[in-house]
């Protein structure tokens, strides 16, 4: 007598499908003393500013840079214990001294 067993692809498609619904109901964290971590984690944005180091090309020495780099900051918390689970940094706005623009080749679109 054969004994029936799910086929590799039915399995795939089984495991596929949880990590789907885990991961489209939201992030979460695990159980720690006073949270059960049953509440998905709300993302806040912040932006950060930080002074450019300025370092001079030729020399190679840092200079007093009056400009800044300006960075988005994702983290996530809990709504419950108010806990900061995941931090993400971005640049959004670089020195424009010390970031030089990247030149595009000869043929390339300038649209």
């Amino acid at each position: 007598m054969k004994t029936r067993s799910f086929s590799p692809w039915a399995l795939a498609i089984l495991v596929s499908t949880a990590f789907i619904g885990h991961t489209l109901a939201g992030p979460y964290h695990s159980p720690i003393p006073g949270c059960n971590g049953d509440l998905p984690l709300h993302p806040v944005t912040t932006y950060e500013q930080d002074m450019c180091e300025g370092v001079d090309f030729v020399n190679g020495f840092h200079v007093n840079c009056r400009n800044i780099h300006r960075f988005e900051v994702v983290r996530l918390h809990c709504p419950n214990c108010r806990h900061s689970f995941s931090e993400s940094w971005t640049k959004v706005q670089g020195c424009f001294a010390h970031n030089h623009l990247v030149s595009l080749p000869q043929r390339a679109s300038r649209m």
